[in-house]
């Protein structure tokens, strides 16, 4: 038998509402929420003794379905022209990203997930990220954000993933040019990475 388990919206904390078809997500409630569009992923085992019936369950959030996040309200507003109101852009930031959910099994062999537990948590586009290993510091990573090149912010269209042999977690981004946005001084780069001038996918 199949089951659904942490769809997006599914609350993460009692901070977060319980998702249904009418819910208008806020920045906030997305943020302590599972995002949307699940992709690669991996379960994370908190005791190998009962790893089968426990274990943290690592996702990624590659993108957003910008209709069916604003079904309630008829949609999303200027998504073609104009200036994006900014709850919104903020609640489809945090839409995308990780999702690090723990999950169990019950006696009766259904799936759930722990609500509140201590190692549930989103990153998402606008989640501070500290760079740590040989590229901390260079001049790969400096940018006007973090001069020193020490820190990121966000991780966005996460597809694939891998499993490290230390036992960590790769979330790797694609298509991420989409998102941004260059008027002026473009290089040959832009145009051979995709970076739109004008207006980006979303609009933020």
């Amino acid at each position: 038998t199949a089951q659904v388990l942490v769809p997006w919206g599914t609350p993460l904390d009692d901070s977060a509402p319980e998702w249904s078809e009418d819910l208008t997500m806020t920045p906030q409630a997305q943020a302590a929420s599972v995002g949307m569009h699940h992709d690669g992923m991996h379960p994370f085992a908190l005791d190998e003794s009962t790893a089968s019936e426990r274990f943290l369950l690592v996702m990624n959030n590659e993108y957003i379905d910008e209709n069916a996040l604003w079904a309630p309200q008829g949609g999303p507003t200027n998504m073609t022209e104009g200036k994006r109101p900014a709850d919104e852009v903020r609640t489809e930031i945090n839409a995308h990203g990780v999702t690090v959910v723990e999950v169990k099994k019950d006696a009766d062999g259904r799936w759930s997930h722990v609500k509140g537990s201590a190692h549930n948590r989103r990153y998402t586009s606008a989640t501070p990220m500290h760079l740590s290993g040989p590229v901390a510091g260079s001049d790969y990573v400096k940018t006007r954000y973090s001069p020193g090149g020490t820190q990121a912010r966000g991780t966005n269209n996460n597809c694939a993933h891998g499993y490290t042999p230390w036992g960590t977690y790769l979330t790797c981004e694609e298509n991420w040019p989409a998102y941004f946005v260059k008027n002026e001084g473009r290089t040959l780069d832009d145009d051979r990475l995709g970076i739109a001038s004008g207006r980006g996918r979303y609009g933020w």
